[in-house]
């Protein structure tokens, strides 16, 4: 089946014909919902022309019941789980943003992997560089996690932004470190030297 524009179709005869296929793929995934979670639905839909063209699923009398039940609960109850259109884009929006900056953090960590194999951190540019520190903050955040799991006292916070870390050094300058541990130490999060 061809893909539907979302415009109001011209042809009279043609928005007839498809609104019926629609429909009645829309009443038969309503249907197999109610079967499969046990969920009262009811559906009402008009078109324009009359109460001729009036869509009521499962019977008028089921939605005239679904529709009693409805108004008959408290308004906190009613209010509880409507969405507005407005508020469910904006949710869909706030998730794919929330999943882009995971997946970005994802991407930075593997980068900082790949470069600490590659390069020394001298060598590294300033976008590098950021990669590095943003693979290193989640380390920091595993390490962390691990130690609460296993009931030990959690080291004193880095300040990652600033490099400094309390007790001396430096964690992007100090190349003794990155020597010492080598890129083994951020090679797994499972395996650490």
């Amino acid at each position: 089946m061809e893909r539907i524009k979302h415009e109001q179709l011209t042809n009279e005869n043609k928005r007839n014909s498809i609104l019926l296929e629609e429909t009645e793929g829309l009443l038969k995934e309503v249907e197999q919902l109610k079967i499969l979670y046990g969920v009262d639905i009811a559906i009402i839909g008009h078109e324009e022309g009359g109460e001729s063209n009036t869509i009521l699923w499962p019977s008028p009398e089921g939605v005239a019941e679904q529709v009693n039940k409805f108004m008959e609960l408290p308004i906190d109850e009613k209010t509880k789980r409507m969405v507005t259109h407005e508020s469910y884009i904006e949710q869909i929006i706030k998730s794919e943003k929330e999943n882009i900056d995971k997946l970005m953090r994802a991407m930075a960590v593997k980068e900082g992997h790949q470069l600490l194999a590659k390069k020394e951190v001298e060598d590294m540019d300033v976008t590098e560089l950021k990669n590095l520190k943003v693979m290193v903050a989640e380390m920091i955040k595993k390490l962390k996690k691990r130690a609460e799991e296993l009931d030990l006292v959690t080291a004193p916070k880095a300040n990652i932004g600033a490099g400094s870390v309390e007790g001396g050094g430096d964690l992007f300058q100090d190349h003794d470190f990155f020597e010492h541990w080598g890129t083994s130490f951020w090679s797994s999060d499972s395996y650490i030297r």
